[in-house]
């Protein structure tokens, strides 16, 4: 350990003057940099300045932090105005025993909501990962992308579209709805088993197109 310090020592007495503050000030300068290519002119402005006071804030961040603190506002006050509203309906269309069944059945659902949400995000979304492991680096990072944001919100818009025609359309009842759920649930598990088997000859390798760097 000596020798290690000795050697240091040496080598700190053989730096030119100044160069041992060479990395803070390179450091000072990649900061004035960014904040210059962030902003345009490396200044806050008074917005900048004033949100600098609840937390810190760079040049060039005024206009997205004060979007996002608006969108958190709105999501509170829109939740702390629509409770009371929505307690006093309940009063004044059903009284206190409609109020009390509703909320055990809201109760009810909300861990029914709870157990899906756990499931979706600890089975489901772990198994749709492992189905593009055998796949190429090509499909992992351009297929996959489009699969996890179009295919995903136009299965959201599709379920609506289906309800509106349903209601609109056909007049399906109670019962109407059930069985076009069973006919999408036989569709799904028929889908399932196509999944799964080129999920097996992707993983033995037999489809070279999409495995080819595996």
């Amino acid at each position: 350990m000596k020798r290690v310090w000795i050697f240091q020592a040496l080598r700190e007495s053989r730096m030119p003057a100044g160069s041992a503050q060479a990395p803070g000030r390179r450091r000072k300068k990649e900061d004035d940099e960014f904040s210059v290519t962030r902003s345009g002119k490396g200044q806050k402005s008074v917005l900048e300045r004033g949100l600098s006071i609840f937390t810190p804030v760079h040049a060039g961040e005024g206009t997205t932090t004060l979007l996002m603190s608006l969108n958190v506002f709105l999501l509170l006050t829109s939740y702390y105005v629509i409770k009371p509203v929505r307690e006093a309906l309940i009063l004044s269309e059903g009284g206190a025993e409609a109020k009390s069944y509703l909320v055990a059945a809201m109760a009810v659902a909300r861990v029914g909501k709870t157990l899906e949400n756990a499931s979706d995000y600890s089975i489901n979304k772990t198994v749709l990962q492992m189905l593009f492991l055998p796949t190429s680096t090509d499909i992992k990072y351009k297929s996959k992308q489009v699969v996890d944001s179009f295919f995903q919100r136009f299965g959201d818009v599709a379920s609506a579209v289906v309800v509106l025609v349903g209601t609109q359309v056909f007049v399906f009842g109670t019962s109407g709805f059930a069985m076009a759920n069973v006919v999408f649930v036989l569709l799904w598990l028929g889908l399932i088993a196509g999944i799964a088997r080129e999920h097996r000859a992707s993983a033995a390798g037999n489809r070279p197109r999409i495995s080819e760097d595996v």
